[in-house]
């Protein structure tokens, strides 16, 4: 984040401590970590800078320096996309199908046994014919 630097505060930064301005002042507070007790608000350096917080945003920079920048009124603008495709219909069920008869015990082997006993039959009465 760039923005205009107000006062130079030159606060040496730790990665485990979060910082921010408050109406009189820097504060900052240990970060929490699992095992550890939650840390206790210290003001790290004071400030006479007035702030209007209803076009700015103050934060500490990298150096350790105060500094605002511009807020967004009604946030940023969106990209454009491309018109979504038109909803599908949702599917009707499948109709059920009927559950499959069992089938017969030896209904395929005795219409093979039956079709050789009725040629035998047949062979039989040709000869005697």
């Amino acid at each position: 984040m760039a923005g205009d630097k107000l006062v130079r505060t030159g606060i040496k930064r730790d990665k485990d401590t979060l910082y921010w301005v408050g109406a009189d002042g820097v504060y900052g507070k240990r970060r929490k970590m699992p095992g550890m007790p939650d840390g206790k608000k210290l003001k790290v350096a004071p400030h006479e800078v007035e702030l209007d917080y209803s076009k700015y945003l103050y934060f500490v920079d990298k150096d350790g320096d105060i500094a605002r920048k511009e807020r967004q009124v009604g946030g940023s603008k969106r990209k454009t996309t491309k018109k979504a495709a038109p909803r599908r219909q949702p599917r009707r069920p499948r109709p059920r199908r009927q559950p499959r008869r069992p089938r017969q015990e030896g209904s395929q082997e005795g219409r093979a046994q039956e079709g050789s006993q009725e040629e035998e039959e047949v062979s039989r009465v040709t000869l005697v014919g």
